[in-house]
């Protein structure tokens, strides 16, 4: 090879790298969009699904999360902003649920905000709004016909869209800058009226502005507040608004804002969101100053969620539990989220009439606050789990040693920030409010020290809005010429002395940094985001040394360049973020794809040793070589689908468009088992592929893979689509919560003895209550025993108790286990103490008058809404199903396949007896109900249609195989002296217990 073919050759390695770097000049480590790692900012229903919500999230994602499952079903990342750099800052649903839409982070000079709407149907980015705002978009909402769009921004714009053209309609602009402190006004938030003909827009300065949505002109503008609105909202023609200065007040939009209504919380009382409850005129609001939640608690503020009704004015406090913000309803009202936050780690569903938390989805990774070098050292962090003001006792606290990379934990106190130089003599702060300057959140002084009276200011000055933001949140002294200063914007190192030029750090996940502290010995320091913290070198370029997540029981550390160390389940939190260009979604790739190239945890060890390290390691092969192709579902396009056909076809489509990995196998992961059935010769372009799949009973999480033999990496789908296949008469929607209810009597002084049944009642509570039962419930059961209750009025206080929380997508077991008796009608009931006739031992007037009759049994259990299955213990119980049976159809109780219907088995026939067994100190029905909760079998017994079905690798006791095991095995070991009578199993089959594998070992039978 001559010199000539050399030289072409090396040309063309070249312009191919170049070519990867500017495809994906993009590239950085983010968190994995389908799992929820990053913590919440907001929330709100898909519109007509109860149990569907999207999730926007602090690392460029919005989720699609199913509150039954508490899992994420689809994921969307966008571009939106350079690199690390940027967020999403606020989204809204159309009222036709079809669409959603977008806002991201922007900034004058350095990205432009842009506004993505997207096709929830055809998972794609329909519409892509720019160049009518110039800073971050605050607010955003569709208008009626779900065509126009309504935004605004940070730069004091409200522009009206019209998606036909992806361009404004008319533009206003509320902009205005307070003289005295130079504060900029812009709009916070932004509602259309319920006719749809309005948009009411409110100010961080206190103003109220209304706009014809039809006509596009501004109809009048008002100043109910002095300080920032927080909450907006509509009641008919009427707005509604929440201020900082704790006041809610309402302007009549027919009358150019006249207030109509106000009521003061007081100043200590900081509304942060604000939402009404659909066809109603309560007013749910949220308090808190989560900007800077520490100062807010020293003030004695407090953060609570309350109600107001506007029509007589009276107000309460509901819930002081946690912190709430984006406070958001569901169409009809009956539930709400709140977000608990932007400092917080979690979001809550509530059952709005009576507040009670249906679930809490919380993030992964835990808040990390106020982060420390321990020692000296510079090698090990030491940090707060919770804000210091949110408890009287010290916080727990963890270490991470970097030499080691380990974990464990201790108690420590909360090092405060150090805000002087290492020598002392210099003090970086912020002057106090003034009534001349009430807002000084811009401003910076340096001090000399030491401080005498009348000292002037060193220096002082304001920031750069442009280039550094509006607020300053944390500061720090690392030297005497270099201050670190962390803002609404970003990061930054600046000089005072010659502030013009600062130096911002990027590289680090999350929105704005927390707190900060430094290493001298080192010339370290550390700052945090709240879910990330970030090891810097004092004299940094801008890229942090190394970054730090931690989730429960996992971490990973990581370089800007992508080299890691991780714990073992650490590599699926993170992974690197690839930009596609604006009119496609971002891709995601799992650290682990790269893991060859980028596992060192030899040099992460070294860095907090010799900060050159990362310097001095050869850099790996670059990212943009390593991407494999896209792929990603077709069909179906619903996520989530409930069949009752056991076969479905999955179409994917796989791109190796933009320089990506070629296609080289194809396949399918269903339950995390790899099905691929196309290995190709490697392919470029875009392919489609077809899956017929079978499906097993319960349900299968489906998703696609690609695989890239010319980069030798995997790309797995964003979505994930969820199937139940259920068999007829099997249940359809997971149980979130199984109640156990048992009674046991077995204290008659003058009937006949019973020795067992308050003992069989406590022995199956107790595998009710076990990880057999509760790891297949969404909440851990709840479990109530009655032992020797002396009146009925004990069975309809439990019942009651249980109402209180006991909801429709939830399972109660009642298990009764003592006498029953017929009375001379022949109507059933179940014998308590008070029954006994000392002379006759049972007498059929007091039986009827303090007896509990099946007809009231059955009356009690209906009131609830959920699903329920009776077991009955008892004598002549099969005469208790059927007049059970006969009032729950008179009483209208829903029996079809919603589920809804009462299921009953008992112990005998409606004329026999039922036994206990002195051997076994058990009775027979009690014994054999165990034996089919706990998966043993018996001797004999070999028609065991449905014992158990393994679904996911699990042995799973359905209520359908309990039903079919206690007919067969009762029959079988009384010899037919008790067959057990049975109703209602053929409208639901629910999981009840889960049993290992080998467990039906033979134990023989019963006498």
């Amino acid at each position: 090879m001559n010199k000539k073919q050399l030289c072409v050759i090396g040309i063309s390695c070249v312009i191919m790298l170049s070519f990867y770097q500017r495809l994906h000049a993009e590239e950085f480590v983010g968190m994995n969009p389908n799992q929820l790692i990053s913590p919440p900012l907001e929330a709100a229903f898909l519109p007509g699904h109860q149990d569907r919500i999207l999730v926007l999230t602090e690392d460029k994602s919005i989720r699609i999360v199913d509150t039954a499952t508490r899992s994420v079903i689809d994921s969307f990342r966008f571009e939106a902003g350079k690199g690390r750099r940027g967020e999403l800052s606020t989204f809204t649903v159309s009222p036709n649920g079809e669409l959603f839409a977008v806002g991201t982070f922007g900034e004058p000079g350095y990205w432009a905000p842009r506004i993505y709407v997207v096709s929830l149907r055809d998972r794609k980015i329909t519409n892509v709004l720019k160049d009518a705002h110039k800073r971050t978009v605050t607010d955003l909402k569709f208008c009626a016909n779900s065509n126009e769009l309504v935004s605004i921004s940070r730069d004091g714009k409200v522009a009206f869209w019209s998606l036909q053209d992806n361009r404004t309609t008319k533009q206003f602009s509320v902009a205005k800058t307070n003289p005295v402190n130079g504060d900029e006004r812009f709009p916070t938030q932004v509602k259309l009226s319920p006719d749809g003909k309005s948009v009411a827009c409110a100010t961080n300065f206190g103003d109220v502005f209304l706009f014809d949505a039809i006509n596009k002109k501004q109809l009048w503008a008002a100043k109910p507040h002095r300080q920032r609105v927080a909450g907006l909202a509509w009641i008919n023609s009427k707005i509604i608004t929440a201020s900082h200065d704790g006041k809610i007040k309402v302007l009549d939009s027919t009358e150019k804002g006249r207030e109509v209504f106000a009521k003061s919380f007081g100043p200590e009382t900081n509304f942060a969101s604000l939402a009404v409850r659909p066809k109603t005129s309560e007013v749910f609001w949220a308090s808190g100053d989560w900007d800077n939640l520490a100062e807010w608690y020293k003030t004695g503020g407090m953060t609570q969620l309350g109600v107001l009704d506007i029509n007589n004015g009276q107000s309460k406090i509901i819930k002081k539990d946690k912190l709430h913000s984006a406070i958001q309803f569901s169409d009809d009202g009956s539930q709400m989220i709140t977000c608990a936050g932007p400092r917080g780690n979690s979001l809550s569903l509530y059952a709005t009439q009576s507040m009670r938390e249906i679930t809490s989805l919380t993030s992964e990774l835990g808040r990390v606050f106020q982060p420390r070098f321990v020692g000296n050292n510079g090698q090990t962090i030491a940090w707060g789990e919770n804000y210091n003001h949110l408890s009287s006792k010290i916080p727990q606290t963890k270490e991470f040693d970097t030499v080691r990379l380990q974990r464990s934990q201790r108690r420590s106190t909360i090092i405060a920030s150090p805000r002087f130089d290492q020598f002392g003599n210099h003090r970086f702060s912020q002057p106090a409010p003034t009534p001349e300057n009430p807002n000084t959140s811009n401003l910076w002084v340096l001090l000399e020290q030491p401080e005498t009276a009348g000292k002037q200011p060193a220096r002082s000055g304001k920031l750069d809005r442009k280039k550094m933001g509006e607020r300053i949140y944390q500061a720090a002294m690392l030297s005497s010429q270099k201050v670190y200063v962390s803002t609404d914007r970003g990061q930054f190192l600046f000089n005072p002395f010659a502030p013009d030029n600062p130096l911002e750090l990027t590289g680090q996940i999350g929105r704005v940094s927390v707190n900060v502290q430094r290493d001298d010995k080192r010339k370290l320091f550390l700052t945090n985001t709240g879910i990330s913290v970030a090891l810097w070198d004092s004299d940094t370029t801008g890229d942090p040394l190394v970054n730090y997540i931690f989730a429960e029981n996992d971490y990973v550390a990581w370089t800007p360049d992508g080299y890691y160390a991780c714990s073992a389940g650490g590599e699926r939190l993170v992974g690197w973020h690839v930009n596609n260009g604006e009119d496609e979604f971002a891709s995601f790739f799992p650290l682990e794809k790269f893991s060859d190239k980028y596992f060192n945890e030899e040099l992460i060890r070294s860095i907090a040793k010799d900060k050159l390290a990362k310097k001095k390691a050869k850099p790996a092969e670059p990212i943009a070589a390593k991407i494999p192709a896209m792929i990603e579902i077709v069909e179906p396009i619903e996520t989530v689908i409930d069949t009752d056909t056991n076969e479905i076809l999955v179409k994917v489509k796989a791109n190796s468009k933009r320089g990506r990995g070629k296609v080289s196998e194809v396949s399918l992961l269903i339950n995390n088992r790899v099905r691929t059935e196309y290995f190709l010769t490697p392919k470029s372009g875009e392919n489609e592929f077809e899956f017929p799949v079978r499906l097993a009973p319960g349900e299968q999480a489906i998703r696609a893979r690609v695989y890239s033999s010319d980069t030798g990496t995997t790309s797995e789908s964003n979505q994930t689509i969820r199937v139940t296949y259920t068999p007829p008469n099997a249940q359809r929607k997971p149980i979130r919560k199984l109640y156990f209810l048992g009674v046991g009597i077995d204290e008659y002084e003058h009937f006949n003895d019973l020795n067992y049944c308050v003992s069989d009642v406590q022995r199956i509570a107790k595998i009710m209550k076990s990880d057999r039962s509760s790891s297949l419930f969404l909440e851990k059961p709840e479990i109530k025993v009655l032992e020797n209750p002396e009146s009925k009025a004990d069975f309809e206080d439990a019942v009651d108790e249980i109402s209180e929380s006991f909801g429709a997508t939830d399972l109660l077991v009642v298990y009764w286990s003592g006498h029953g008796a017929n009375d001379d009608n022949r109507d059933f009931h179940f014998v308590l103490p008070p029954c006994e006739d000392p002379e006759v031992a049972l007498n059929d007037r007091v039986l009827r008058r303090k007896g509990l009759s099946a007809d009231e049994l059955a009356e009690e259990l209906t009131r609830l809404e959920g699903h329920i299955i009776v077991l009955l213990g008892t004598c002549f119980s099969g005469k208790a199903v059927n007049r059970i049976e006969e009032a729950v159809e008179r009483l209208g109780r829903e029996s079809s396949r919603t589920g809804k219907g009462l299921m009953m088995i008992s112990s005998a026939g409606a004329s026999q007896e039922a036994f206990e067994d002195r051997e076994l100190k058990s009775s027979r029905f009690a014994f054999q109900l165990q034996k089919a909760l706990l998966g043993e079998e018996t001797v004999g017994v070999t028609e065991m249609p449905y014992y158990c079905e393994t679904i996911g690798g699990e042995c799973i006791v359905f209520t359908e195989s309990m039903k079919n095991y206690l007919i067969e095995s009762m029959k079988h070991i009384t010899n037919g002296t008790q067959e057990p009578v049975q109703s209602g199993f053929d409208f639901r089959s629910f999981k009840l217990t889960k049993v290992r594998p080998d467990s039906g070992a033979k134990t023989g039978g019963q006498k």
